[in-house]
């Protein structure tokens, strides 16, 4: 991480994480540009009108790509602390509030050995394009979402889902096909 990008990353976590969501009339239609150029300037890729919702935490921001017209909801955990995994997100993607993203784990092979000392895995995480995401949905490490996919409201994601499927439950499972 270079010093441009710790300076817009202290900026965010100082304050501007805290402001109001960007539909609240507080917002004074200035809160989404704000945060969407503060993370222009911390995330690998940041496409344009991008909405990062009130209380959004991404750790480093590091290895972080978002498309065109996606928005990050309010209280979501994306990523992995410091450098974590991969995760993309494609354009047009909704994601409403207090989804968690995971792109790490940790290891656990070695009974022997406390599991918090046995270090972890970066994973990948890619979200393909006009995917909506339910509120409280957690995705774990090492899934591909396609495009076009709708996941309900508190789904647990733990495997790779075929574009336009509508998945809900835990583990996620396919309840429809949008075509």
């Amino acid at each position: 991480m270079n010093l441009n990008s710790f300076i817009f990353l202290l900026i965010y976590y100082s304050f501007a994480r805290y402001l109001p969501v960007s539909y609240s009339p507080l917002s004074f239609s200035v809160v989404k540009p704000f945060r969407g150029y503060i993370c222009k300037h911390i995330f690998e890729k940041c496409g344009t009108n991008v909405n990062i919702e009130s209380n959004v935490f991404f750790g480093s921001g590091v290895n972080i790509k978002i498309g065109n017209n996606s928005t990050i909801g309010i209280n979501a955990y994306i990523g992995g602390i410091g450098s974590g995994g991969r995760l993309t997100i494609g354009n047009n993607v909704m994601m409403a509030r207090d989804v968690v993203i995971l792109t790490k784990t940790h290891n656990f092979e070695n009974v022997y050995q406390p599991m918090n000392t046995q270090g972890g895995e970066n994973f990948s995480v890619t979200i393909g394009n006009d995917v909506w995401i339910g509120a409280r949905v957690i995705i774990l490490p090492d899934v591909v979402i396609g495009d076009g996919v709708i996941i309900g409201a508190g789904a647990v994601v733990t495997k790779d889902i075929p574009a336009y499927s509508v998945v809900g439950g835990v583990p996620a499972h396919l309840i429809k096909m949008r075509c």
